[in-house]
């Protein structure tokens, strides 16, 4: 039986959202239910406090036109349940009320719109639209162990939510921006849209290549037959099945039996091998997410210029000498213009391109001819140094003081760990069942205690920036209370547990601003913007560990977010991360 078309399995969830619906109506209808439904916006009016009431109100509003419907009913909400158009009339109420009882002014009400568009950033952009819509990661996951027919599927999901909600709502940002005369900002919301419809793009060719992928005997072929809820084509049943495999995931093995290490050596012999691009693509892509650099390099080899180049861009954003050099030398114009970027000279701040300059002294040291030769000229280039030998490039470096990319983290224990990036405790990572097999380290220590991450960030064009925290928060002591039908519950407000510290000065906590999700104890303390010049500035996190273990929700979080003028919001990446490993003499 052949699945449906997306439009079909995603309207296939319209009972289920209007029965949803129904019970948040209900809920708003009566105080307590509304607590049990988890509107932390009615808790907050029923306590007198309005502006942060309105600031709910504004957000579910948000949530629900510019994602939830904009998906389900592709922007037209005539579709709707008409009980879900109740509900948003009903928070419209809401939220007018609650501006007029807080005597909103004109800048309390910018104040919310930004607070709400770091939320719907995280919403739309961090978190890929929420528990329910992240159909990338969990795309990812399944190609990672060879079930490319649920994959399929989602890749054809993500690709609507690129189209329907992400690229829209930058889209529409930027339109509100550009009426304010804000042109360079609603430029980067610009950007960002045509990048989510060059994605929507490459999830519907990778969406094509999984198909082929399933009919490779020894991934998802005979031995390995379709979980028959994928072929009922309804959306549910198909998040259904697939979380049923995530949960019954042991050790490192999906419900197919097939782990990462036979995914990569089955597409490494046949995927890279299909007659036809897209199958070549789309194992080209799924090598890269499961670190098989030796293959990438044999994708290099591709008659196709769309599968070299994504070979090449992976590469590129590696660190392994051997695949620079590789691409660096190669006969395609597009594939050595992905290494060029890591190449330009560095100027008065070499220290800002450290994570590349440790990557050539290693491949300097210890790789082929070709890698050595590539990684001298490599260091003459970006460093405007020379040096005769490896052991004199080496001590050059640690004359500088030996930098190493990322920040060092030390725990309550008192042992000290290099992390590339702060990304601890998204929901696809949180939990003993976490969604990428990648577990949250933060989870090990003691459920109180102190983290602390220490190095200097890299900035490598002046401007004005701004930092964000998402955390667990510390447990308020004033925690709001229901009981309804002798189910009793509580809805915790948190406090900062996240200070962060530029240049030795705190730009978190930030009393003004900072948003929080109290049904999942969940916020993002929001900085003032500072003014940066190019080259490194000492950084230090810290984060009060007061968060119960267990659960996909619960457990600590700490994810470091920057933006500026330059780019809008992101995690700050790890190329933009170092600490010192010995003082400079």
């Amino acid at each position: 039986m052949a699945l449906k078309s997306p439009d079909s399995w995603r309207l296939g969830c319209v009972g289920a959202m209007a029965a949803t619906a129904l019970a948040l109506l209900a809920g708003l209808a009566r105080a307590d239910r509304s607590a049990a439904q988890g509107a932390p916006g009615y808790v907050l009016e029923k306590a007198g406090k309005h502006a942060e009431a309105a600031l709910y109100y504004q957000r579910s509003l948000r949530g629900f036109r510019e994602v939830w419907f904009q998906f389900w009913y592709s922007g037209d909400m005539s579709k709707a349940h008409p009980v879900a158009r109740q509900l948003l009339d009903e928070y419209q109420a809401r939220l007018a009320e609650c501006l007029e009882r807080a005597k909103a002014d004109a800048a309390l009400r910018a104040r919310m719109e930004w607070l709400n568009e770091v939320w719907m950033a995280e919403y739309v952009d961090q978190e890929l639209g929420g528990y329910k819509l992240s159909f990338a990661p969990r795309a990812e996951e399944a190609e990672k162990h060879g079930d490319f027919l649920l994959a399929e599927k989602l890749r054809q999901a993500a690709a609507d939510y690129c189209r329907l909600v992400a690229a829209p709502y930058h889209e529409r940002l930027a339109a509100r921006l550009e009426g304010r005369q804000q042109r360079d900002e609603a430029g980067l919301h610009r950007k960002a849209a045509e990048d989510y419809q060059r994605q929507a793009a490459a999830h519907e060719a990778l969406s094509r290549g999984d198909k082929l992928l399933a009919r490779i005997p020894g991934l998802q072929g005979p031995a390995a037959p379709p979980d028959p809820r994928l072929l009922a084509g309804h959306y549910f049943k198909v998040y259904v099945a697939y979380h049923q495999r995530v949960l019954a995931v042991k050790g490192d093995a999906w419900l197919t039996g097939r782990t990462p290490e036979h995914v990569a050596a089955a597409l490494t012999q046949s995927g890279l091998k299909h007659a036809d691009e897209s199958a070549r693509l789309a194992s080209t892509v799924v090598l890269a997410n499961l670190g098989a650099k030796e293959a990438l390099l044999a994708a290099l080899a591709d008659p196709s210029p769309s599968v070299r180049q994504a070979a090449a861009t992976t590469l590129a954003g590696i660190r392994w000498a051997d695949g620079w050099s590789a691409c660096h030398r190669h006969a395609d114009a597009s594939v050595r213009e992905a290494v060029q970027p890591l190449l330009a000279p560095a100027g008065t701040h070499v220290l800002s391109r450290t994570a590349v300059v440790v990557e050539l002294l290693r491949g300097l040291e210890g790789g082929s001819a070709e890698t050595r030769a590539f990684c001298q000229a490599a260091l003459e280039r970006i460093t405007g140094e020379k040096r005769a030998s490896a052991a004199a490039w080496r001590e050059w470096w640690k004359g500088l003081g030996d930098p190493a990319p990322g920040l060092v983290r030390t725990g309550p224990d008192g042992a000290a760990v290099v992390d590339d990036a702060v990304d601890f405790g998204a929901w696809w990572q949180s939990g003993e069942r976490s969604l990428q097999g990648r577990p949250n380290p933060l989870m090990a220590y003691p459920e109180t205690g102190k983290v602390q991450w220490r190095g200097s960030l890299v900035v490598t064009r002046a401007g004005e920036y701004r930092f964000y925290v998402r955390n667990h928060g510390e447990q308020s002591p004033q925690a709001y209370n229901w009981k309804l039908g002798g189910d009793a519950g509580v809805i915790h407000f948190t406090t900062p547990s996240a200070r962060l510290l530029v240049n030795g000065s705190p730009v978190l906590p930030n009393a003004l601003d900072a948003i929080e999700d109290a049904k999942v104890n969940m916020r993002i303390d929001c900085s003032r913007p500072i003014k940066l010049e190019p080259g490194l500035h000492p950084l230090v996190l810290e984060l009060d560990l007061k968060c119960a273990r267990g659960g996909m929700w619960k457990g600590p979080s700490a994810r470091l977010y920057w933006s500026s003028g330059h780019f809008l919001r992101q995690l700050v990446p790890a190329d933009h991360l170092v600490h010192v490993q010995r003082a400079s003499p």
